[in-house]
């Protein structure tokens, strides 16, 4: 709950004005609709973060320490990586890095026991962002913000993501269950070069995130 808000309240907090114009943001209600209260829970997720990191120590509060300070990065100006890619992706695919790796501190282990998996899902993570990224191109330009897609196209981003995707396949030995999924993945993929209206990429992205939930319940539970 702790990384969850850390990793979010500050963004939806500095990003209120571009969340009221996006669409899917008007329809979901999912934005931050009073500023002064929005303010106070992503400070209030920040010092928490921080006191917890302290308060734990070793290799987890060093985890939870390095997702609150790429959640700053990425967000709260003048670092503001949201507008400076590639390293917005690059924030994304760390921050996936370290909730993996907090796991596995709060297992008992360290750094070294990271498997290597991790490393290719983080890298998964920084192309999936910049896809998630490709609905707001038109509003992110507005606000003069340079995402993944707006610096290399909406195609060589899907192509780049796909790339991650292939060679975690080739060059990883996953169960069989994670190799169906990342190639179900990659082939899913290919739908989105096709140039889909805003609601209907939405629709898109919607059913991959609810495609990733399914797999990881099957995970666990296996």
């Amino acid at each position: 709950v702790l990384t969850s808000f850390v990793s979010s309240a500050p963004n939806d907090y500095f990003d209120v004005d571009i969340d009221r114009n996006i669409e899917r943001k008007k329809f979901t209600g999912a934005y931050v609709q009073d500023k002064n209260l929005g303010k106070y829970v992503a400070l209030l997720s920040v010092v928490s973060s921080v006191l917890t990191s302290l308060v734990i120590g070793g290799f987890t509060g060093f985890c939870i320490f390095s997702i609150t300070v790429l959640s700053i990065l990425y967000s709260v100006p003048p670092f503001r990586f949201k507008g400076r890619a590639p390293l917005d992706s690059i924030c994304n695919g760390l921050g996936a890095f370290f909730v993996f790796s907090l796991g596995v501190g709060l297992a008992g282990g360290g750094f070294n026991n990271v498997i290597s998996g991790a490393y290719w899902f983080s890298l998964i993570v920084v192309g999936i962002h910049g896809i998630t990224a490709i609905p707001d191109m038109k509003q992110d330009r507005k606000e003069n913000l340079r995402t993944l897609p707006i610096l290399l196209g909406k195609r060589l981003t899907i192509a780049v993501t796909q790339v991650f995707i292939l060679a975690a396949i080739i060059f990883e030995q996953f169960s069989y269950l994670t190799t169906l999924f990342l190639s179900t993945m990659f082939l899913s993929l290919f739908i989105l070069y096709k140039d889909w209206n805003e609601i209907k990429m939405n629709y898109i992205l919607l059913l991959g995130i609810i495609y990733f939930v399914f797999y990881f319940v099957v995970y666990t539970g296996t």
